[in-house]
């Protein structure tokens, strides 16, 4: 990982860090982290596609279960390849590296949609190389 990716990680890292008293589990991390990728997805779209944003048709009306955060994870990084501005590869592993340790059994589906939609909203909070120019 090169200095200016190691930058972007720390500066998720720390964000989580921050809000530990309330992104205190891996599943909230996760899904947390899985609404900004979310979000960053569907700004691209709307930039590229004169403000359309297809994929929110994919997030099941922000009601969220373990079977749709497993499914939107790969969906999300195939459609930033398929854009190709997929600039968030250390987001992405750090969701992998939640994902490695959640069970979802003490996390209901109110606030699976919670996090994830919490993440979304904070999607600006975050800027990436390569994505300056994005529209928030």
């Amino acid at each position: 990982m090169n200095k200016s990716e190691a930058s972007y990680k720390k500066q998720l890292t720390n964000y989580i860090e921050d809000h530990g008293d309330i992104l205190d589990t891996n599943e909230k991390k996760l899904v947390f982290l899985e609404g900004v990728l979310a979000q960053k997805l569907l700004n691209i779209q709307r930039r590229n596609r004169d403000g359309a944003t297809p994929f929110q048709a994919r997030l099941n009306g922000l009601k969220l279960n373990e079977k749709v955060v497993k499914r939107l994870y790969p969906e999300i990084i195939n459609k930033l390849e398929q854009y190709d501005e997929n600039y968030y590869k250390q987001l992405e592993e750090l969701i992998a590296d939640h994902a490695l340790h959640c069970d979802f059994e003490g996390i209901s589906n109110a606030e699976l949609s919670f996090y994830f939609t919490t993440g979304m909203n904070q999607a600006h909070n975050f800027t990436f190389k390569n994505n300056e120019t994005e529209e928030e």
